[in-house]
């Protein structure tokens, strides 16, 4: 089977789109912890840096969902834009090092 550069460029967009999207499920405390652990035992490739700002990142969201009157679920779409737009920037970013067409 045959697949044109094209048609593998838009199916890799697609999924990279998908993986922006949050997902409506719950997690209790266990399981978060349980995440949480194995976040940190992936990270063995991350520089301290890029540790750094993901802990960051992952503190400023946390803060912002304990706060009072902050829901975070009515925010989704606009968290979704912010996971999106980064993806694209880090994303053309990394184009632009390894010399690959947009």
């Amino acid at each position: 089977m045959k697949i044109s550069k094209q048609r593998l460029l838009q199916i890799i967009k697609e999924e990279i789109e998908d993986r922006a999207k949050i997902g409506s499920g719950s997690i209790g405390t266990s399981a978060s912890k349980q995440l949480a652990i194995q976040r940190a035992a992936s990270t063995k490739d991350m520089s301290a840096q890029e540790r750094a700002i993901v802990d960051q990142i992952q503190d400023f969201v946390t803060n912002l969902a304990n706060t009072e009157g902050v829901d975070l679920v009515r925010y989704k779409p606009a968290l979704e834009r912010a996971l999106k737009y980064m993806r694209n920037i880090i994303g053309a970013d990394k184009k632009q090092q390894t010399g690959e067409e947009q």
